[in-house]
């Protein structure tokens, strides 16, 4: 069974108080360097929105590797090929 005394040591209760002091600090200082990161990341362009219209173009990026380009389509013009040689 457990008991609590309704005399707890002075030393106990100050030191309570002091821990919960440093956790109100530490709170503090938590919410103040949130705030810093936000900061950060808003002057950064690291917003969500920011990122999610790289990851879009990266895989649209990525989507236009694998296309064949204009010259190695059959009948196509040869990127080498001078098309105004022709003309003189």
């Amino acid at each position: 069974m457990l008991h609590f005394s309704a005399t707890a040591p002075q030393s106990s209760i100050l030191q309570d108080t002091h821990v919960q002091t440093q956790l109100a600090q530490g709170v503090r200082l938590l919410k103040i360097l949130a705030g810093g990161i936000k900061e950060s990341n808003h002057a950064l362009e690291l917003n969500d929105e920011h990122i999610d219209h790289l990851k879009r173009n990266q895989r649209r990026a990525d989507t236009f590797k694998g296309r064949a380009s204009i010259g190695d389509m059959p009948g196509g013009i040869g990127m080498d090929e001078d098309i105004m040689g022709d003309i003189h």
